[in-house]
C-alpha cells in the first residue's frame, strides 16, 4: 500500500492533488506545529490582473497545532469567494463549479484546519479521486520529524511512503529500508493547459482551482 503525508493546505497546488493521486491512502497532518507565513493558509490563483495571493487570517498561540489555530475573521471567506468568482467568471467551468465553491465558502467553519481539510476532500470529489484520506491526529504514532512518519507508515501497514521531493532532506531513508518501506519521490512534472486569464506564458505556482475552473472533472487528467 502506498502512503503519502503531508499538512493540510489552503487550495493547494496541483503537485499535492498529484500526491494524492498517485496514493492508496493520504494522511492530513494534522497534529503538528503550525507553520507561519506557509502554505497553509494562503495560496495564489490568476486573475485578469495577473497571479494574485488569497490569505487566511488566522489567531492562535505560538507552537499550536495546525489543527488548533483559528480563523480570525470570519468575513475571509466571503472576500476570497468574491475575489475567486471574479477572476474565473470566463472559465469553462464556472458554471458548474462556482455553485459549489460558493456555498462551501459560506458554511460557518471556526477552525482553518477543518475549512482546508474539508475543501481538499471536496475538490478530490469533484476530480473523482478515490483515494481514502485520514487525519494524523486519529492515528496512533511516536517520534518527531522522520520518526514520526515512519511510525504513521507502520501504523497503516505502508509498503510504500511517496514523499515530495523535500523529503531527503530530513527523511532517514535507512530507518525506512529497516522497517521494509520503501521510499519513492514525487517529482511531479506541469503538463500544461490553458489558462483562462493567461496570455503569455504558462503559470505553474497556482491553487488547484486554477486547473478545476479551466478544465472541469478532467483535471484528473493533469495530476
Amino acid at each position: 500500500m502506498i502512503v503519502s503525508i503531508h499538512q493540510p493546505q489552503y487550495i493547494p497546488w496541483i503537485p499535492y492533488f498529484s500526491k494524492i493521486h498517485q496514493s492508496d491512502l493520504f494522511v492530513l497532518l494534522d497534529d503538528v506545529q503550525y507553520q507561519k507565513n506557509g502554505l497553509q493558509n494562503r495560496n495564489y490563483i490568476l486573475t485578469q490582473n495577473g497571479t494574485t495571493r488569497l490569505t487566511l487570517s488566522v489567531k492562535g498561540n505560538f507552537g499550536d497545532k495546525i489543527n488548533q489555530m483559528a480563523l480570525s475573521d470570519i468575513r475571509d471567506l466571503t472576500k476570497h469567494m468574491k475575489t475567486i468568482t471574479q477572476a474565473y467568471y470566463k472559465a469553462p467551468y464556472f458554471n458548474e463549479l462556482q455553485p459549489l465553491l460558493e456555498e462551501f465558502f459560506n458554511k460557518p467553519y471556526l477552525l482553518l484546519e477543518e475549512f482546508c481539510s474539508d475543501l481538499v476532500l471536496f475538490i478530490c470529489n469533484y476530480m473523482g479521486l478515490k483515494t481514502k484520506i485520514i487525519k494524523s491526529s486519529k492515528i496512533n504514532k511516536s517520534g518527531e520529524k522522520s520518526n514520526m512518519i515512519l511510525s504513521i507508515c507502520k501504523n497503516l501497514n505502508a509498503s510504500t511512503y511517496l514523499s515530495g521531493s523535500g523529503g531527503l532532506d530530513y527523511l532517514d531513508q535507512q530507518s525506512f529500508s529497516d522497517s521494509n518501506i520503501k521510499l519513492k519521490l514525487l517529482n511531479y512534472r506541469f503538463k500544461e493547459y490553458k489558462q483562462v486569464n493567461n496570455k503569455s506564458e504558462f503559470i505553474k505556482e497556482l491553487s488547484i482551482l486554477d486547473l478545476v475552473f479551466n478544465e472541469g472533472p478532467k483535471s484528473i487528467i493533469y495530476l
